[in-house]
């Protein structure tokens, strides 16, 4: 498993060298020639479909995935990912259906996208949590190469660009995009919490989700008992050895 960071170009120089002195030491960072801001996010995903395309061939799969989101890695290999395998052309994610095409507020459309709409006539992936099967990004990405730029990246990256690509389908995950207070909530009082991803927005609530999932996996999952050790059979005292030995003699 490969984590990598995708980022644009940020605002302060020192930003900047801490983002140079973390890719130094880890190698986990791609950056873009853009600045890192919301309108750029399409261009972020791009590029992470472009480097993957060139550099992860051998992948089975990609899962795309907000910094402040926490996974469930145990729930997401033992019951999502025998899902992926036999559905190659599915995005996974929580769907979005008939979304309305918001004219106002901080998601606002101009007008001349999707004129005298007022929903969306295709569905698309909410952007927190997508696992994307590694055989159609690279189909992806050629599709964006010809494709008109969309700022809004969910719409964009998995709603036009799968739809332009043809034969991809979306799976809806229905707890992939869950509040943390009902996640802290499931991972605390419950035997097996079945969320798959929830978000996380600060490092407290991402370590208490971590905590708690990993002692639920524990109790589900504990270490086999190891087997008795065999009973040595205690070494002959020397005044056994020297009787063994007399008796010999005396034959």
């Amino acid at each position: 498993m490969r984590v990598l960071f995708l980022v644009g170009l940020p605002q302060e120089p020192f930003t900047q060298e801490r983002l140079q002195k973390e890719n130094d030491e880890k190698r986990d960072i791609v950056q873009g020639d853009f600045i890192d801001d919301y309108h750029n996010l399409t261009h972020k995903g791009v590029m992470g479909f472009k480097w993957i395309s060139e550099n992860c061939k051998n992948a089975k799969y990609v899962i795309k995935i907000d910094d402040d989101v926490f996974v469930n890695i145990f729930h997401l290999i033992e019951t999502v990912l025998p899902v992926v395998e036999t559905h190659p052309r599915f995005l996974f994610c929580y769907t979005r259906v008939n979304n309305t095409v918001a004219r106002n507020g901080r998601h606002a459309v101009d007008v001349h996208y999707f004129p005298g709409m007022r929903r969306l006539p295709f569905s698309f992936c909410a952007g927190p949590f997508v696992l994307i099967p590694n055989a159609i990004v690279t189909e992806m990405y050629v599709a964006s190469l010809s494709t008109p730029f969309f700022w809004l990246d969910d719409v964009y990256l998995f709603g036009i660009l799968p739809l332009i690509t043809g034969n991809i389908s979306l799976y809806h995950l229905p707890k992939c995009h869950e509040d943390p207070n009902d996640a802290l909530e499931c991972f605390s009082s419950k035997a097996q919490c079945d969320i798959l991803a929830a978000f996380a927005w600060d490092e407290k609530a991402m370590f208490s989700l971590w905590n708690y999932n990993l002692r639920q996996y524990n109790e589900r999952n504990p270490p086999p008992t190891p087997p008795e050790a065999p009973i040595k059979q205690p070494y002959p005292r020397q005044e056994e050895k020297d009787k063994e030995k007399q008796q010999i003699f005396n034959i």
